[in-house]
């Protein structure tokens, strides 16, 4: 038994070491939240495109689209995480834990060449619970949830506001599928707060120019390695 539970526990070690590259297509909202009336809203709801990068402790990911009627939509984003062992509890196939996390996340909008982007950066701080599960010898199912709270700001702003967010992501990984190459899937879904006061551009509505929110879904589909 002791044995056994030494190979499962490298096993999962290995596992959680593989490092994956995945297609990304991502279901985007990001809407105004505001209280006053702006001449053009910087807001966004359709279809991104992108690539993901899934590590140990970090998930990073970038999306691209249009917007209708002109105008781009980019979302760059990276989430890391540690799980200490006090803060976990290892079974022979499943892993569950508190996992303090935090949230790096970049966001710009732009419309006609004579409006001002939105352009906003975030940094999060906060812990959740995880979940990871060996199916079988080389099939695992890791599950995360992590809410967050920190502070949004803009090059274009006096100041930062409070915001947050709240992350999930679920990845089913298949390992060793061709040689050392693996399969996954996933799943992700964020949903955060961009509150952000002191703009110098629009002085009038200095507390609510750039206050919007929104989700963003992804489905990737890669190889982890």
């Amino acid at each position: 038994m002791v044995i056994l539970q030494d190979v499962v526990a490298q096993r999962s070690s290995v596992g959680l070491s593989r490092h994956g590259v995945a297609f990304t297509v991502g279901a985007i909202d990001h809407y105004y939240t505001g209280s006053v009336d702006i001449e053009q809203l910087l807001e966004y709801n359709g279809i991104g495109y992108g690539l993901s990068y899934i590590g140990p402790q970090l998930r990073a990911a970038g999306l691209y689209a249009q917007r209708e009627g002109g105008g781009e939509f980019l979302d760059i984003s990276g989430l890391g995480w540690l799980m200490p062992s006090s803060l976990k509890k290892d079974t022979q196939k499943t892993t569950i834990g508190i996992p303090i996390g935090f949230l790096i996340a970049w966001r710009r909008v732009t419309g006609s060449d004579d409006i001002v982007p939105f352009n906003a950066q975030a940094i999060h701080l906060g812990a959740g619970g995880a979940l990871i599960h060996h199916l079988n010898q080389h099939t695992r199912l890791d599950l995360k949830m992590i809410p967050l709270l920190g502070v949004t700001g803009t090059r274009d702003a006096d100041s930062v506001g409070l915001s947050w967010a709240a992350d999930v992501d679920v990845f089913l990984t298949v390992l060793d599928v061709f040689s050392d190459v693996g399969l996954m899937i996933g799943y992700t879904f964020r949903y955060q707060t961009w509150n952000i006061n002191g703009s110098r551009v629009f002085s009038e509505v200095v507390d609510e120019a750039y206050d919007y929110a929104g989700t963003v879904q992804t489905v990737t589909a890669g190889v982890r390695f």
